[in-house]
């Protein structure tokens, strides 16, 4: 079955990112790069940390060897987290990868 706007389900998964950085990472500001091409989704800023997110949703929780790789690839600052967020629909959870 194709859904009938993807676009609003990843928005939907990216806001549940946005609570967890908040709640768990304990970040007290999370920025959505809403429409960007770019390769990070959120930005959270927590205390001494910066956590870059990548946020994906499928069925399947593995992340793929291209996007491990175009996150590895993006320079990043000694207080900076990147990370990879797959969101699993079936345990309602998010299977973090930090890189």
């Amino acid at each position: 079955m194709k859904l009938k706007n993807p676009k609003a389900k990843g928005t939907r998964i990216e806001k549940k990112a946005i609570e967890e950085l908040k709640k768990a990472h304990g970040c007290f500001l999370v920025v959505r790069s809403a429409g960007s091409k770019g390769i990070f989704d959120l930005v959270g800023i927590g205390g001494s940390i910066c956590y870059l997110v990548q946020v994906k949703a499928r069925n399947k929780p593995k992340p793929l060897p291209k996007e491990i790789e175009r996150i590895k690839l993006m320079p990043k600052p000694r207080y900076a987290w990147r990370g990879l967020w797959v969101w699993d629909s079936k345990m309602k959870t998010f299977h973090k990868f930090w890189y």
